[in-house]
């Protein structure tokens, strides 16, 4: 009876267990990737905030060209009466991209104030609650140094101002101040759609009359008092950040909402469907390894149970006696193979399902992936013949008729001519971070593969230098990157050599991104000489290696790029994390390359600026214990 209910027993308890499992790993992981995702849409505020920020520092250089001048000192001493129309033009608003203007003297009283609509290009009176806040608010004594991140605002019907004041010097910035000038500009409708276009996102300005209208938004003002940003999914595919804009007196006037999709939350959803896929199926083969190893187990318990039956039936006979314990011995030493057997079985089996599983997923992502960026300069070279020919049309047809005019003005060739080769080069990075993001995981999924060899580190430093070798030439702007050699003399060394040549190519490739985009204008003395090498010097990497006393070896990788802040390398190790912008790096890499060296290898890797730029320090031992 006991026998016939363990199958059941055994099959509630694997479903449990296998769902236990999910419920906890996807709670983890989901968490984990919101974590992220509300991280980075705290960065994405950020960003706002300083394009905001940016802004009103154009505004302040702008204003600082009019308050240092001697022709606005005159104006506000009354001897410069044409200033207005001679000086502070309409193109002065228009180059400035201004909306306000006002000036006082010395004795506070207002000379000169005014409004100027961008669109239609003319000047307007104030908006008569900007008037009132000129007259009852000091405002024009009110100054703010360039270096100052604060942002002042002053809310107005139309939208929210930018307002900032500076007093009247002459030219070389002498007193005494002559009274004050300010300029303000509206962070409108327009503005804002230019800061949506510059960080990708959808924003949006709530001003706090229209939130005592939302209750979503009265608890979301309730927890800014709080928080300086708040986070906040408004959809399964949609996620938003939020924060308080102050006016100068420090009283909340506006929520900027900045809305983006949620992409890493449905790489999470993503993640735990494959999870759930993993578990059943190695539950499912567990499930049938060990109903069939408990088929045996009975089948070979009955044996022994009818063999000592036999034994006390047969006690004359001594030698059937013999017989009959020596196979049963046998029997339970075979009951034991098999339960360890069983066990090796069960986490081989898991272990390969999900490493087939992951090399599957990569294989089929990587097809699609290389017939994608395959065509796409297929792609680029039909667009580019299609607009060359559309110049050459419209260079032989001098005159176009009204139709194929309001055609032409309808579709914006100009714009699509700028915007097409963007649009196309997206597609190529967007392509590049998939083949990436699918060479890390098949990279993952082989590091138990190899097999441990004793071979010269120098000839896999070599070969990999060899692959990178197209990404050391002169790109763009940037001069070759020099590769600076040291190399010790040293023994064959016990390794896996193509996990080790990952961690070589992963720091190699690092060093050429840090030093992408760096601008350098000396040359180095000495190509043999590290100690030259400065932040100043051409691009270059050096590799060194050298043998320790203790049985070790150490392979040291730095290039002369920006050092890296000590919060930063703390983290440098860990699975995802990465300073590369969106699109450009997976997180992978580090930490792949970690676990080969720490793990594999029982080695040593870590990172530490050096007075040159950044050096990572790889150590391994010569022999792997066995």
């Amino acid at each position: 009876m006991i026998l016939r209910r363990l199958p059941m027993i055994f099959g509630v308890t694997l479903v449990g267990t296998i769902g236990a499992l999910y419920v906890v790993s996807s709670k983890v992981l989901l968490h984990s990737f919101i974590q992220v995702e509300q991280q980075r849409t705290q960065d994405d505020v950020k960003r706002v905030i300083e394009m905001i920020t940016s802004q009103q520092a154009a505004l302040f250089n702008g204003l600082m060209d009019y308050s240092a001048w001697d022709s606005t000192y005159n104006y506000a001493q009354g001897k410069k009466p044409d200033y207005i129309t001679a000086d502070l033009t309409e193109s002065t608003f228009t180059a400035l991209n201004i909306n306000l203007v006002a000036i006082s003297d010395a004795k506070d009283r207002i000379l000169y104030s005014s409004g100027y609509d961008l669109q239609s290009a003319i000047r307007v009176p104030l908006p008569a609650e900007f008037d009132n806040y000129l007259s009852q608010h000091a405002l024009l004594r009110r100054h703010i140094r360039q270096d100052e991140p604060q942002l002042q605002f002053v809310m107005l019907p139309k939208a929210p101002a930018i307002v900032i004041s500076q007093p009247i010097l002459t030219n070389d910035g002498q007193g005494p101040a002559m009274g004050n000038i300010m300029f303000g500009q509206y962070l409108d409708a327009a503005m804002l759609q230019k800061f949506s276009q510059l960080s990708r996102l959808s924003l949006k300005l709530r001003p706090i009359a229209e939130i005592a209208h939302s209750p979503d938004l009265q608890r979301i003002a309730t927890r800014l008092s709080e928080e300086a940003i708040v986070v906040q999914p408004l959809s399964p595919t949609q996620v938003a950040g939020y924060t308080l804009l102050r006016d100068i007196d420090g009283k909340p006037i506006a929520v900027l909402q900045a809305v983006n999709n949620r992409t890493i939350y449905q790489q999470g959803l993503v993640s735990l469907r494959y999870l759930a896929i993993t578990l059943t199926i190695s539950g499912g083969l567990a499930g049938l390894v060990i109903w069939w190893l408990f088929q045996q187990s009975v089948r070979y318990l009955t044996e022994r149970d009818r063999m000592q039956q036999a034994l006390q039936q047969q006690t004359a006979l001594r030698q059937a006696d013999q017989k009959y314990r020596a196979k049963a011995e046998e029997l339970e030493q075979t009951l034991r193979e098999l339960k360890q057997a069983q066990a090796q079985l069960i986490h081989s089996e898991k272990m390969s399902s999900l490493g087939q599983l992951v090399a599957g997923i990569a294989h089929e992502i990587n097809n699609p992936v290389n017939f994608i960026s395959g065509n796409i300069e297929y792609a680029e070279s039909y667009t580019q013949s299609l607009l060359h020919l559309i110049d050459l049309y419209q260079q032989s047809c001098l005159t176009l008729s009204p139709k194929m005019q309001a055609e032409v003005a309808e579709i914006d060739t100009e714009f699509l001519r700028d915007d097409l080769p963007k649009l196309i080069q997206s597609m190529k990075i967007g392509a590049e971070r998939i083949q990436t993001i699918v060479l890390s995981l098949r990279n993952f999924s082989r590091l138990d593969e190899t097999a441990i060899k004793a071979i010269d580190i120098h000839e896999g430093l070599e070969s990999t230098l060899l692959l990178l070798q197209n990404r050391l030439k002169l790109r763009g702007s940037r001069p070759d990157i020099q590769v600076l050699r040291r190399y010790g003399d040293l023994p064959l060394v016990e390794c896996y050599p193509s996990q080790l040549n990952q961690v070589f190519m992963n720091l190699l490739s690092n060093a050429i991104d840090a030093l992408e985009g760096e601008t350098q204008d000396c040359e180095v003395d000495g190509a043999d000489d590290l100690s030259v090498l400065n932040i100043q010097a051409e691009p270059a990497i050096w590799i060194e290696t050298e043998r320790l006393l203790d049985d070790q070896i150490v392979i040291k990788i730095g290039d002369n790029g920006t050092q890296i802040p000590e919060v930063v390398q703390k983290r440098l190790f860990e699975p995802f994390f990465t300073t590369k912008e969106v699109g450009k790096g997976t997180g992978l890499g580090l930490a792949i390359s970690y676990q080969i060296v720490v793990e594999k290898h029982q080695g040593q890797l870590f990172c530490k600026n050096v007075s040159n730029g950044v050096e990572f320090i790889v150590q391994v031992p010569l022999y792997q214990s066995k």
